[in-house]
């Protein structure tokens, strides 16, 4: 039986007559290693050969057939399967060296004990010297109400039969029985985002945010649907600018509060500061309910840094107006005083991730050494890196 090392190589080979495309390769980072660096670290290996070694240009048109394999650290084959493959993102995609990617399965497959279903993120996590800032967020938002989290793990990323270093494969934000199981029947994942790039949006009238539907898809959304939640959102963005209907506590007829306050705790645990851009903040809603906060998601920039002493999720300007209604200020109160003992083992949590990454992080630094200056550890070793963490 031939090595898995080898089997890449033969990938790239055999994995053709599907697309015609270009397959010259950024080389846009630091060393170069060797694809048996990857077999060294004891993180899961996933080989991805794209049909004709494609390089991957583009987060538009997805890359059709490419091959999987998933080994452990003993080189035990867990999966094999195709799928499709695009580029994904927005500034990561841009302007980051190292790239995140999509996958799209042909059939609902579990990957690595997360359940089953057909999409997938690689996120490549260039910006963060400890690779673990969107890992930490998500377990902590783990220990809130919040409908759902994105579940993850570490995987070291071979691509086209060359080491890319350590990825975050994660589920993919989606409406799904397996994922934020709201049911399908009216059933909306919006998000707040600056970048503004979705086919259906609209700017809200009273606080102008960019509001841009996830879900229903682009040629599932009906009319009477992009009607609907853009006069909900007026009408809960009316509770919360006038005065009067924001003490009376009327955003509660709009809004689920405690969603919005583990929402906004687990942002303020993890110093986010896209919230006052904004970026990436998920809302959804389900039939007849209220809108609710979450799924959360992006932490890998401008986080766990401590820039100034302020509530930084009360950028946001919904977190904002809420704070001013004394009964929502006792809601996050208590709402502290429930979550902190669980979430007083996060600093546990970041040194057990670190310790299962810290061979892989020393590879990954070596291939992509990070230039970005918005976490303000750029220049520390991974263990500083990660103490700093801890202390924000």
């Amino acid at each position: 039986m031939p090595s898995l090392v080898r089997l890449v190589a033969v990938l790239s080979i055999v994995a053709t007559g599907f697309v015609s495309c270009n397959t010259d390769e950024e080389e846009n980072h630091g060393e170069i290693l060797p694809v048996e660096m990857a077999f060294t670290t004891g993180l899961p290996i996933m080989l991805i050969t794209t049909p004709d070694s494609c390089s991957i240009t583009s987060k538009t048109d997805w890359i059709k057939k490419a091959q999987i394999i998933i080994v452990g650290p003993y080189k035990t084959e867990l999966l094999r399967t195709e799928a499709d493959i695009k580029g994904r993102g927005n500034v990561t995609w841009r302007l980051y060296p190292k790239k995140p990617y999509s996958l799209k399965t042909n059939s609902r497959i579990s990957i690595l004990g997360m359940k089953a279903a057909k999409r997938w993120v690689l996120l490549a996590n260039w910006a963060d010297r400890t690779l673990l800032r969107n890992d930490v967020a998500f377990e902590c938002a783990r220990h809130t109400s919040l409908e759902w989290t994105p579940s993850g793990t570490f995987v070291e990323l071979v691509l086209n039969g060359k080491y890319q270093g350590t990825y975050y494969l994660c589920e993919k934000i989606q409406i799904d029985t397996s994922r934020l199981n709201i049911g399908t029947n009216d059933a909306y994942l919006m998000e707040i985002d600056d970048h503004y790039d979705e086919v259906n949006k609209f700017k809200s009238g009273l606080f102008h945010l960019p509001y841009q539907f996830r879900e229903p898809d682009d040629d599932e959304l009906t009319e009477e649907q992009f009607t609907y939640m853009e006069h909900y959102v007026e009408g809960l963005e009316k509770s919360l600018a006038n005065e009067d209907m924001l003490m009376n506590g009327e955003f509660e007829n709009w809004i689920d509060p405690q969603s919005f306050v583990d929402w906004w705790i687990v942002n303020e645990l993890c110093y986010n500061k896209d919230t006052g851009k904004p970026r990436s903040i998920f809302l959804h809603k389900s039939g007849v309910g209220k809108l609710t906060a979450g799924p959360v998601w992006d932490f890998d920039f401008r986080t766990f840094t401590l820039y100034e002493d302020v509530y930084v999720a009360n950028h946001f300007p919904y977190t904002r107006r809420l704070f001013k209604n004394k009964e929502f200020q006792a809601l996050a109160k208590r709402r502290w005083a429930d979550l902190r003992p669980a979430l007083d083992s996060i600093p546990m949590y970041i040194d057990e991730q670190a310790a299962k990454i810290r061979a892989s992080a020393d590879l990954n630094i070596r291939m992509w050494p990070v230039t970005s200056k918005g976490n303000m550890d750029e220049q520390l070793s991974f263990d500083e890196a990660v103490d700093r963490m801890k202390q924000s």
